[in-house]
């Protein structure tokens, strides 16, 4: 179970990488802005919460990066 979360998460990169952009890291993410970003998806069928999680984020890593 372990290992698949880590292998998604280098495969998500992938594209990114072929692409010369910044791969992206959870390591900014909060646990329960991830939770809360996730039930508005699954329950309110909003991608708000995870489309700012997800740019914010990545904003952070290019942060890092540069």
């Amino acid at each position: 179970m372990d290992i698949n979360k880590r292998t998604s998460r280098i495969w998500a990169n992938i594209p990114l990488i072929k692409n010369w952009l910044i791969p992206f890291s959870f390591l900014q993410i909060k646990d329960r802005d991830y939770i809360n970003a996730i039930l508005a998806v699954y329950e309110l069928n909003d991608v708000s919460l995870m489309r700012d999680l997800f740019v914010n984020n990545y904003l952070l890593n290019m942060k890092r990066y540069i």
